[in-house]
């Protein structure tokens, strides 16, 4: 099974993301069985406006 989420990143140091937040959810689906296996930036002129976490886990 399969699970992609999306982490919406605004400018280079990004104020608009909660550290502690992502933390936890990423924390939470590790404890549901969840296994983080990749993240993929979405760029664009090189500046990364979202990072897609894909997650695996048993069935």
């Amino acid at each position: 099974m399969k699970k992609i989420i999306e982490v919406k990143l605004k400018g280079m140091l990004n104020p608009d993301l909660d550290v502690l937040k992502a933390e936890k959810e990423l924390n939470n689906l590790g404890m549901q069985g969840w296994e983080l296996v990749s993240v993929t930036p979405n760029i664009n002129s090189g500046t990364t406006y979202k990072q897609y976490c894909t997650f695996k886990r048993a069935l």
